[in-house]
């Protein structure tokens, strides 16, 4: 009989460490973000690029057994910025949103998951280059990330991340008026998100 009751208890111990992470979700996290950027005007070398932001996300899980799934929006604004001590006086990503896909395991209260998703970023840059006048160029980067991360509940309407991110941006013109174009090579972000979500 205790044989029974022991083996009982072990094959349902998998079933009963599975949690509960299907539905809707919101929240919002603070990051620290560095990388780096380069302007191909004459030949130049890659430059710093640091700063912080607040972001807000919010999407929906599914789950088939172990398996947890879905998609995400993620919106952020924040101060990522540097310069290359030249023709980029000031170089900044000022706001950034993306949709995510994410597939995790469910370990109990804990999610550790994967993602991939596509950014699109606004920027402003001040032209500061030698006998050329102060002036501005604004737009948008297209890109896509990927990272690792965990959610981990905390109660039974929340639960906290922690989310490492890599963003990779397509180079990009930039104008600064007068037929001044200066190629942007492909931007590298690497991202470190701490947040909290309700769910619903």
């Amino acid at each position: 009989m205790k044989t029974i009751i022991i083996a009982t208890v072990v094959a349902m111990a998998p079933i009963a460490a599975l949690a509960e992470w299907s539905g809707p979700y919101a929240g919002g996290y603070l990051n620290y973000q560095s990388g780096d950027a380069k302007d191909n005007y004459e030949d130049l070398s890659s430059f710093d690029i640091v700063g912080a932001a607040f972001g807000t996300f919010s999407g929906y899980k599914f789950q088939r057994g172990a398996v947890v799934y879905g998609g995400e929006i993620d919106i952020n604004t924040g101060g990522l910025s540097g310069n290359d001590n030249s023709y980029q006086g000031h170089y900044e990503i000022t706001a950034t949103a993306a949709f995510d896909f994410r597939v995790g395991y469910d370990a109990g209260v804990h999610l550790p998951y994967l993602t991939i998703g596509i950014v699109k970023s606004s920027y402003r840059s001040e032209h500061a280059g030698e006998a050329y006048p102060r002036d501005f160029a604004e737009g948008t980067m297209d890109g896509y990330s990927f990272g690792i991360g965990m959610d981990w509940q905390v109660t039974d309407a929340g639960f906290m991340r922690f989310e490492v991110l890599q963003t990779k941006y397509e180079g990009t013109t930039f104008d600064y008026g007068s037929k001044d174009l200066h190629n942007m090579a492909e931007t590298s972000v690497r991202s470190i998100n701490v947040g909290y979500a309700m769910t619903f």
